[in-house]
Protein backbone atom coordinates (compact mmCIF):
# COMPACT_ATOMS: atom_id res chain seq x y z
CA UNK A 1 0.00 0.00 0.00
CA UNK A 2 1.43 3.55 -0.58
CA UNK A 3 1.65 5.54 2.05
CA UNK A 4 2.71 9.67 1.83
CA UNK A 5 5.84 11.30 3.79
CA UNK A 6 4.10 13.46 6.02
CA UNK A 7 5.30 12.51 9.66
CA UNK A 8 8.59 10.84 8.74
CA UNK A 9 11.45 11.79 11.57
CA UNK A 10 14.69 11.44 11.44
CA UNK A 11 16.80 11.26 15.12
CA UNK A 12 20.14 10.64 15.97
CA UNK A 13 21.40 9.48 19.69
CA UNK A 14 24.50 8.66 21.26
CA UNK A 15 23.35 5.59 22.28
CA UNK A 16 19.99 3.76 21.20
CA UNK A 17 18.16 4.75 24.28
CA UNK A 18 18.37 8.10 24.16
CA UNK A 19 17.33 9.33 20.33
CA UNK A 20 16.65 13.36 19.94
CA UNK A 21 14.84 14.41 17.14
CA UNK A 22 16.53 16.75 14.18
CA UNK A 23 15.09 19.81 13.57
CA UNK A 24 12.88 20.87 10.39
CA UNK A 25 14.44 18.14 8.09
CA UNK A 26 12.60 18.92 4.90
CA UNK A 27 13.59 15.76 2.77
CA UNK A 28 15.23 12.27 3.37
CA UNK A 29 16.93 10.05 0.93
CA UNK A 30 18.84 6.63 1.94
CA UNK A 31 21.63 5.98 -0.45
CA UNK A 32 21.49 2.55 -2.55
CA UNK A 33 23.21 -0.10 -0.71
CA UNK A 34 25.38 -1.74 -4.02
CA UNK A 35 27.69 -5.13 -3.58
CA UNK A 36 30.16 -5.12 -5.91
CA UNK A 37 30.75 -7.73 -8.32
CA UNK A 38 33.73 -10.05 -8.59
CA UNK A 39 34.24 -11.84 -12.20
CA UNK A 40 35.49 -15.15 -11.06
CA UNK A 41 35.14 -16.55 -15.38
CA UNK A 42 37.89 -19.01 -15.93
CA UNK A 43 39.74 -21.02 -18.30
CA UNK A 44 37.68 -23.75 -17.79
CA UNK A 45 34.66 -21.68 -18.90
CA UNK A 46 32.42 -23.72 -21.30
CA UNK A 47 29.40 -21.18 -22.36
CA UNK A 48 29.73 -17.61 -23.67
CA UNK A 49 28.54 -16.24 -20.00
CA UNK A 50 30.76 -14.68 -17.94
CA UNK A 51 30.62 -16.14 -14.09
CA UNK A 52 29.95 -13.83 -10.91
CA UNK A 53 30.36 -13.61 -6.84
CA UNK A 54 29.18 -11.17 -4.27
CA UNK A 55 32.18 -9.04 -3.28
CA UNK A 56 31.30 -6.48 -0.38
CA UNK A 57 28.69 -4.04 0.18
CA UNK A 58 28.85 -0.56 -0.19
CA UNK A 59 26.90 0.90 2.59
CA UNK A 60 25.99 4.31 1.10
CA UNK A 61 24.79 7.82 2.52
CA UNK A 62 21.75 8.91 4.05
CA UNK A 63 21.15 12.44 2.57
CA UNK A 64 18.85 15.51 4.08
CA UNK A 65 18.12 18.70 3.84
CA UNK A 66 16.91 20.91 6.83
CA UNK A 67 15.54 24.55 7.42
CA UNK A 68 18.57 25.52 8.75
CA UNK A 69 18.74 26.91 12.61
CA UNK A 70 22.41 27.90 13.90
CA UNK A 71 20.51 28.06 17.52
CA UNK A 72 18.96 24.75 17.51
CA UNK A 73 20.92 22.39 19.24
CA UNK A 74 20.37 19.40 16.51
CA UNK A 75 22.13 22.30 14.03
CA UNK A 76 24.69 23.84 16.13
CA UNK A 77 28.26 23.72 15.98
CA UNK A 78 28.08 21.41 19.64
CA UNK A 79 29.18 18.08 20.53
CA UNK A 80 25.45 16.50 19.26
CA UNK A 81 24.48 19.26 16.69
CA UNK A 82 25.51 18.32 12.58
CA UNK A 83 28.15 21.29 12.11
CA UNK A 84 29.84 20.30 15.34
CA UNK A 85 28.94 16.60 14.29
CA UNK A 86 30.87 17.08 11.36
CA UNK A 87 34.21 18.32 12.84
CA UNK A 88 34.36 15.44 15.68
CA UNK A 89 33.61 12.84 13.32
CA UNK A 90 31.49 11.18 15.78
CA UNK A 91 29.59 8.37 15.22
CA UNK A 92 26.41 8.11 16.03
CA UNK A 93 23.20 5.83 16.07
CA UNK A 94 20.41 7.23 13.84
CA UNK A 95 16.64 6.21 13.41
CA UNK A 96 14.25 7.38 10.52
CA UNK A 97 11.14 6.52 11.24
CA UNK A 98 8.80 6.63 7.93
CA UNK A 99 5.21 8.45 7.90
CA UNK A 100 5.56 8.64 11.42
CA UNK A 101 4.75 5.22 12.00
CA UNK A 102 7.07 4.15 15.18
CA UNK A 103 6.26 0.52 14.12
CA UNK A 104 8.70 0.98 11.15
CA UNK A 105 11.50 2.14 11.78
CA UNK A 106 14.87 1.94 10.01
CA UNK A 107 18.16 2.31 11.99
CA UNK A 108 22.12 2.40 11.34
CA UNK A 109 25.32 3.82 12.60
CA UNK A 110 27.08 6.88 10.66
CA UNK A 111 29.24 9.82 10.78
CA UNK A 112 28.14 13.13 9.51
CA UNK A 113 30.41 13.43 6.24
CA UNK A 114 29.37 16.54 5.05
CA UNK A 115 27.28 19.59 6.41
CA UNK A 116 26.55 22.22 4.05
CA UNK A 117 24.38 25.45 4.49
CA UNK A 118 23.27 27.67 2.33
CA UNK A 119 21.87 31.79 2.36
CA UNK A 120 19.65 32.95 -0.79
CA UNK A 121 18.21 36.14 -0.42
CA UNK A 122 14.52 36.15 -0.43
CA UNK A 123 14.52 32.12 0.68
CA UNK A 124 14.66 30.43 4.29
CA UNK A 125 17.98 29.03 5.30
CA UNK A 126 19.01 25.67 4.95
CA UNK A 127 21.69 22.59 4.90
CA UNK A 128 21.97 20.03 3.42
CA UNK A 129 23.62 16.91 5.26
CA UNK A 130 24.84 13.79 4.73
CA UNK A 131 25.65 10.66 6.84
CA UNK A 132 27.68 7.79 6.04
CA UNK A 133 26.52 4.92 7.10
CA UNK A 134 28.83 2.36 9.07
CA UNK A 135 26.61 -0.32 9.67
CA UNK A 136 23.82 -1.94 7.73
CA UNK A 137 20.60 -0.20 8.19
CA UNK A 138 18.32 -2.34 10.30
CA UNK A 139 14.88 -2.47 8.11
CA UNK A 140 11.65 -3.45 10.37
CA UNK A 141 10.18 -6.96 9.42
Amino acid sequence: MARGVQGTALSRGFSTSAYTAVYEVTDLSIGALTRERIDVTNFSTTSDQRSYIGGFIELGEVTFTVNYDASNATHSGSSGGLAGLVVSGTTMFWKVVPGGTTSDPITFKGYVSNFAPTFTVGSQQTADVSVQLTTLPAYST
